[in-house]
């Protein structure tokens, strides 16, 4: 299974087969971060571990459903709910997506997701957006 580059605006990210052997090798362990599950170029699940994101991503119910994921590292809990309430606010209206609840905020935080009340217009033109056929509306 070959890496699919997933590309948006200037930025790239690769997308790694959604295996637990590319797991193990590529995402180090006990590090906080966000992921995305994809089948092919289509976001399906996005989510987070506040503790091992590799762990999580070994044992994710729904990875037999993607064929490639694409992560990040975060230096902590909250960061990396940041970044999945981005995602998840972000691609949350595409029919093949599968999370059904906003994700939570990490234990002992009460920050609110910063990205809920953002207008989609304001954060197109500051972020890249995602490929053409999964914009936000």
């Amino acid at each position: 299974m070959a890496t699919v580059r997933v590309i948006a605006g200037p930025h790239h990210r690769l997308a790694l087969p959604a295996d637990p052997a590319w797991i193990r090798v590529l995402v180090p362990k006990g590090y906080a971060g966000a992921y995305l599950l994809l089948q092919g170029h289509t976001p399906i699940y996005v989510g987070r571990s506040d503790c091992c994101l590799r762990r999580r991503l070994c044992q994710h119910e729904k990875l037999a459903e993607a064929s490639h994921l694409v992560w990040e590292p975060c230096h902590d809990p909250l960061r990396a709910f940041y970044l999945e309430a981005f995602w998840y606010d972000q691609l949350n209206h595409l029919p093949s997506m599968r999370n059904q609840i906003h994700p939570a905020r990490p234990d002992g935080r009460d920050e609110p997701c910063p990205f809920c009340s953002v207008n989609a217009q304001a954060v197109k033109g500051v972020l890249p957006a995602w490929p053409a056929h999964a914009k936000a509306t």
